[in-house]
């Protein structure tokens, strides 16, 4: 089989070894992908897929890259969606969660959202911005506050999903900006046709009755046949 490899709006972030190759039945490959990002990137998350063709059927792997923010001075490398000031101290852990991560579109979003306070700074204004983005990294900005906090915060909020978004995978994504400071935190997300749910529910309750009732029935004309 011929496979061939793209990427879906991440070429600018993503290289892989091989793009196109063949493959016997039984054979596996290792494809390693190279993430290039530059040191004046602004820390962000963008989105997108690796596509997989092979003949007539094509596969995709969803892409989430989350770029950090950059310590200048004695920070180095730091643990994942956290947020810092000059000198490597870090603020802020930021950290989200979705009540439900398969929706339909009359549903609402609804996250947790915890705002961990390390470096005891005092009463401060935050500025949280709050985004669905999909897997060709289109964004829709859905809300955005200022907070003034001291310490921690845990935050619950709601979001309406735009009617004009298409059923498929996305990423709910929430940055918090101090200052010049970066933090942000992803989770992913299904958009349903509640529709089609319901409709598989019935049909595999119909089968269901069908089958206890074909049951009933064979095991009453067993039942018969032995009397006789």
């Amino acid at each position: 089989l011929d496979f061939d490899l793209s990427i879906v709006a991440l070429q600018g972030f993503i290289s892989l070894s091989e793009t196109s190759f063949l493959l016997s039945k039984g054979q596996s490959k290792t494809i390693n992908a190279i993430f290039l990002i530059d040191e004046n990137e602004e820390p962000t998350v963008h989105t997108g897929s690796i596509l997989v063709d092979v003949g007539y059927i094509s596969k995709s792997v969803n892409v989430i890259l989350t770029i950090l923010q950059r310590i200048e001075e004695g920070g180095g490398a730091e643990e994942e969606e956290e947020i810092g000031e000059p000198g490597g101290r870090f603020l802020f852990d930021l950290k989200s969660e979705l009540k439900d991560d398969t929706l339909n579109k009359n549903q609402k979003i609804i996250a947790n959202i915890d705002i961990i306070e390390i470096s005891g700074l005092g009463e401060i204004e935050v500025l949280l911005e709050y985004f669905i983005k999909d897997f060709e990294n289109n964004e829709i900005k859905i809300g955005e506050e200022s907070l003034i906090i001291d310490g921690d915060e845990e935050l619950k909020r709601s979001f309406n999903i735009p009617q004009n978004l298409e059923l498929g995978d996305y990423v709910f994504f929430v940055k918090l900006t101090y200052r010049d400071k970066i933090a942000t935190s992803t989770n992913t997300f299904k958009l349903i046709d509640v529709t089609i749910v319901y409709w598989l529910w019935l049909i595999l309750l119909i089968l269901l009755i069908l089958a206890i009732l074909f049951f009933i029935f064979y095991s009453e004309r067993k039942k018969k046949e032995h009397v006789k």
